[in-house]
């Protein structure tokens, strides 16, 4: 009777006939390691030796404004101050470049929602779990990187 009580204790979901059943803790972990593990992962991306990314979506960005708008825009480089790389639009100021620019935040959170997600303890809504976050992971990077440059 006990394990039967506590079984119907956990938060159920039904969705298309299908029951997923979670723990309290996970929901709580949930809770608790979205939004740590989003920052730290952006921490990690703010660090100076990951500016090279910021290398790779500057160069990106300017070859596209350079291809649809016909701009003149480059890139620039100097090691001093807060944002080393910048956009050069003719008869413009440079526009410094940072971390936030890379669109990193937001794989960031989703990284931590994908990871983070509870997983049934029913086994057959659990099954392959591991490779569908991957493919999530993954599917979002992708599409928020591409948005980020065009």
């Amino acid at each position: 009777m006990k394990d039967n009580s506590k079984k119907n204790k956990r938060p159920i979901i039904e969705f298309e006939g299908k029951k997923y059943i979670f723990s309290v803790r996970s929901i709580i972990l949930f809770a608790i390691g979205v939004p740590v593990s989003a920052y730290l992962i952006y921490l990690f991306f703010d660090l100076e030796l990951n500016f090279w990314l910021h290398e790779i979506v500057v160069k990106q960005t300017v070859f596209f404004l350079n291809l649809f708008f016909d701009m003149g825009a480059s890139t620039g480089y100097t090691h001093v101050g807060k944002y080393y790389w910048e956009f050069i639009v003719p008869e413009r100021p440079p526009i410094g470049f940072e971390t936030f620019c890379t669109g990193v935040q937001a794989i960031c959170v989703f990284a931590g929602i994908i990871i983070f997600t509870p997983h049934s303890h029913d086994s057959a809504t659990n099954e392959d779990i591991i490779w569908r976050k991957a493919k999530a992971l993954i599917v979002s990077s992708v599409i928020f990187y591409v948005v980020n440059i065009i």
